[in-house]
């Protein structure tokens, strides 16, 4: 079964994400399935002092970022 990985990092409003806070990995048999377990991972993407997340494939690749502003949530 493939191995993704959940990091999640601050992004600053220039666009730079500092280091990642966290680098769970994530074994899913899809993306989609990877990512509605990333969902529900809410203590590492409400860690204090970050607003990004993000999966990244088996072959080291970002397949999905969900990134929390302050006014709202946005997956992109």
């Amino acid at each position: 079964m493939p191995t993704y990985h959940l990091r999640v990092a601050w992004r600053e409003e220039s666009g730079v994400v500092r280091l990642p806070v966290c680098n769970d990995p994530i074994e899913a048999p899809s993306l989609r399935d990877a990512i509605a377990v990333a969902l529900t991972r809410s203590q590492h993407l409400l860690t204090a002092g970050t607003n990004l997340a993000w999966l990244v494939d088996p072959d080291g690749h970002i397949a999905w970022t969900l990134r929390m502003d302050e006014d709202s949530t946005v997956a992109d």
